[in-house]
């Protein structure tokens, strides 16, 4: 026979009937599917009960936990990233220079890129992780006294960063506008923070 297609459900094997079959899976195979939590329910629909089957492949968002972490990556790597690159930027502006200044040109305007890329590494990111895996604990509602415990993950995730923000941050500060600087931060913050709740949480 056919099998009805329902948009909401994904139906379930179509039994034969025939030779006194009652339509229904063989009562061994649905005993061990109830058995291992993952088999068949009851769908009532068009006056007779049907069994479907619920795909193991099927995704299980923690929503606490994806709000957490996109609330904190919002006003971390969103808001509060603007205020730091222009700060950043105000505080290592690259001085004029003379057009005929030539290879020292170039050289001077090489230094601060260098700078900001230490500040970066070794200054801010120490900071936001440490304010990432904190807010993370608290929107847990882990208490104020436990939040030293968070201080192991933090140097973790300290051993990995210059690993990956090296590059980052240098091609932010060398060749990205800095009105574009929070955007193009806040794109490679999403793999990142994604590594972040991992561990915080």
């Amino acid at each position: 026979g056919r099998v009805r297609d329902d948009a909401r459900t994904c139906p379930g094997p179509a039994w034969p009937a025939a030779a006194g079959g009652s339509g229904r899976p063989p009562a061994a195979l649905s005993a061990a599917a109830e058995g291992s939590g993952e088999g068949l329910r009851e769908l009532r629909g068009g006056g007779a009960t049907q069994p479907a089957v619920r795909w193991r492949g099927s995704v299980d968002l923690d929503m606490p936990r994806v709000l957490r972490s996109g609330f904190t990556s919002a006003l971390l790597s969103g808001y509060l990233a603007v205020f730091y690159f222009r700060l950043l930027d105000c505080a290592l502006r690259v001085p004029p220079l003379p057009p005929a200044a030539g290879a020292i040109s170039r050289l001077v305007r090489f230094w601060p890129v260098l700078l900001k890329v230490g500040i970066d590494v070794g200054l801010y990111e120490p900071a936001y992780d440490v304010s990432y895996m904190s807010l993370q604990a608290l929107l847990r509602g882990a208490p104020l006294r436990s939040l030293s415990s968070e201080l192991p993950k933090v140097l973790k995730v300290w051993a990995m960063a210059p690993r990956y923000w090296g590059l980052v941050s240098f091609v932010n500060f060398g060749f990205v506008a800095l009105r574009l600087r929070p955007l193009y931060n806040a794109l490679f913050s999403i793999p990142w923070s994604m590594y972040l709740s991992s561990v915080a949480n």
